[in-house]
């Protein structure tokens, strides 16, 4: 699902900047600013397109023509016109700087690629998944990243072969599209038993035996390479004090953002911990449960026992005290939704 494209508005620099050897690239002073126009699909933490004062990085490959033909794409291509540039949304604006200019003549095209969010220092990019990504690469740059459950990660489709002239109509704005490449976990909880003597506070929800980091492949943008062994733990916890469970009526109780991977490890373990409460005779007894399940069976569609880039999941635990926890799944791409319900 793709909100509203943003219109960006950049500053002109009268800053000096270097030209490569040829006559490649307007004088400075000229009316013809590379600008960036974005569509982003809805972020897992905001429901603006960016919050305000963030940042994402192009890269622009410079494309010589010769001869009347103008010049094309390929992967031999390096980042020598924009190198990791950062581009800063101050609402309603996208700002950067110096400002770069269009090729005067058209034979001399431009490539875009970018990704959100900026850092200053990218040593997540590499090429060829081993080297460091510099302005001197060849073609797009693979991504090393490691999760820490709160930062999202998005890819730009590239933006091939532009010239001043081919965008005219958006006047000399390069459209990006950018792309979510990790997966959103969402966890909710709701008591199913409606009798009003039992109430159920949920403790912590974790899910265990994952992996966090891994390289995300530029040639098809497809997760490889995962690190070390299956021992990562993630936790959703409740801020204290723990709010009671409604009676279906879910109630959300945080997220996380992790790497795309296969579950079907015994490793792989959703664990659950929750106190249940209960007054009888005018005695009030208290007593915390945990309980288990594989992630291949609780994440399980078609086949399916994995999480999948740009795919949104809704875990919904729901309760009864003295019965299995029963977990609703729902995902989607950020679209559509498809529902699955598993008893454990």
């Amino acid at each position: 699902m793709t909100l509203a494209a943003l219109a960006v508005l950049l500053g002109i620099s009268c800053t000096e900047m270097d030209k490569p050897g040829d006559d490649g690239w307007t004088e400075l002073g000229g009316d013809r600013p590379v600008l960036f126009h974005s569509s982003f699909g809805t972020l897992a933490t905001k429901s603006e397109p960016l919050p305000n004062n963030t940042s994402f990085g192009v890269f622009a490959f410079y494309q010589p023509g010769s001869d009347g033909n103008r010049g094309t794409w390929s992967d031999s291509r390096t980042p020598d016109f924009l190198f990791n540039q950062q581009v800063r949304f101050q609402s309603p604006d996208y700002i950067y700087s110096p400002t770069r200019y269009w090729p005067s003549n058209d034979y001399n095209t431009l490539t875009f690629w970018a990704y959100y969010p900026y850092t200053a220092t990218p040593d997540f990019l590499v090429a060829n998944s081993t080297d460091s990504y510099t302005n001197t690469s060849a073609g797009i740059p693979d991504i090393r990243f490691t999760a820490n459950g709160i930062t999202d990660l998005m890819v730009s489709d590239r933006v091939e072969n532009q010239t001043y002239t081919s965008n005219t109509t958006n006047n000399g704005v390069v459209p990006l599209t950018f792309n979510h490449v990790l997966s959103l976990i969402d966890v909710k909880a709701e008591k199913v038993d409606s009798e009003d003597k039992y109430t159920v506070t949920l403790e912590s929800v974790s899910f265990k035996g994952l992996y966090s980091t891994a390289i995300l492949k530029s040639s098809d943008w497809s997760w490889q390479s995962f690190s070390g062994t299956r021992q990562e733990v993630w936790s959703v916890v409740p801020a204290l004090p723990r709010p009671e469970l409604e009676h279906d009526n879910p109630t959300s109780y945080g997220s996380l953002i992790l790497i795309p991977q296969d579950l079907r490890s015994d490793d792989s373990r959703l664990h659950v911990e929750y106190t249940v409460s209960y007054t009888d005779n005018g005695t009030t007894h208290t007593y915390t449960q945990t309980r288990e399940a594989y992630l291949r069976d609780v994440f399980y569609d078609e086949g399916r026992q994995k999480w999948t880039k740009n795919t949104h999941y809704t875990l919904i635990l729901q309760i009864t005290p003295g019965n299995p926890i029963k977990f609703t799944v729902n995902w989607s791409d950020w679209g559509d939704v498809h529902n699955y319900t598993l008893s454990s």
